[in-house]
């Protein structure tokens, strides 16, 4: 396992920080029960961030304060979105 997280990480780290991450995005590397362990091991890891169920982060860190920025797709807050079959996200309160 420790080689299969190591290659979400590889691509993770690829994309840099503050970058925004469902579980589809790493199906080709695998099935979705190891890529949904991997991801949540990576997490309590604080390695990065889980936003919401299948949603994660890899955070920007504020050099002033020390402290995680907040994320979202675009700099978008992800409060009131849901992600939907298909990892498309859905506007669902505002």
């Amino acid at each position: 396992m420790k080689s299969f997280s190591n290659k979400i990480l590889k691509r993770i780290f690829g994309g840099g920080k503050g970058r925004v991450y469902t579980n589809k995005d790493f199906f080709d590397l695998g099935n979705r029960v190891a890529v949904s362990h991997a991801l949540s091991m990576l997490a309590k890891k604080a390695v990065i961030r889980r936003l919401r169920s299948g949603i994660y982060d890899y955070p920007k860190f504020n050099a002033g304060s020390g402290g995680q920025l907040s994320s979202g797709i675009y700099g978008v807050d992800l409060q009131g979105f849901e992600l939907r079959k298909g990892g498309v996200l859905f506007l669902v309160s505002l």
